[in-house]
């Protein structure tokens, strides 16, 4: 037979044991590449430089996907600046861009093709979560005119320090 104070502290040993699981929780996998420590749900807001932004004149095609896109090799980028070279033209300044992509990515927002004068891609913020990158970006349009004569596909292209995180697109409002 247990005697009663064995028992009793038995029950309290178990019973912290029990409150003290799910008080809270550890990642053991750290984050890969990185120089700022992301730990748990803390969030850092990565500094971004506007690469272009403007808009590609087209006649009811879209030159990139609608959506975002990320870019982390020199051939991948070499792609994308031939897909856009094959528009009409653009009010950006793309093929100027230099990026260092053994340390820079570039992150882009392509919206849908508009018969706005004055449709806008903004990209707000990157920030980074132990499980990634969210990047915060919205949309205007002002003079709406879906007959208008001259059709547009808004986009933004920002840089940022080369990160090994799954992307996700986020709009606000």
């Amino acid at each position: 037979m247990i005697n009663s104070r064995i028992y009793f502290s038995l029950l309290l040993i178990a019973g912290a044991t029990f409150l003290s699981c799910g008080t809270r929780t550890v990642d053991k996998t750290p984050p890969e590449n990185t120089s700022t420590e992301v730990t748990g749900n803390d969030i850092i807001k990565h500094d971004i430089e506007t690469v272009s932004q403007g808009a590609f004149y087209v006649n009811e095609e879209v030159i990139v996907p609608v959506g975002g896109i990320v870019i982390t090799e020199a051939s991948e980028w070499h792609d994308f600046l031939k897909l856009v070279s094959s528009s009409k033209s653009t009010d950006g300044d793309i093929d100027k861009a230099v990026i260092d992509f053994d340390r820079e990515m570039v992150i882009g927002y392509f919206d849908e093709v508009h018969g706005a004068l004055n449709a806008a891609v903004y990209i707000e913020s990157v920030t980074e979560k132990l499980s990634g990158l969210i990047v915060n970006y919205y949309v205007t349009e002002n003079n709406s005119d879906p007959a208008a004569e001259v059709l547009n596909q808004p986009y933004m292209l920002v840089r940022m320090k080369k990160r090994n995180k799954t992307v996700t697109f986020a709009p606000t409002f």
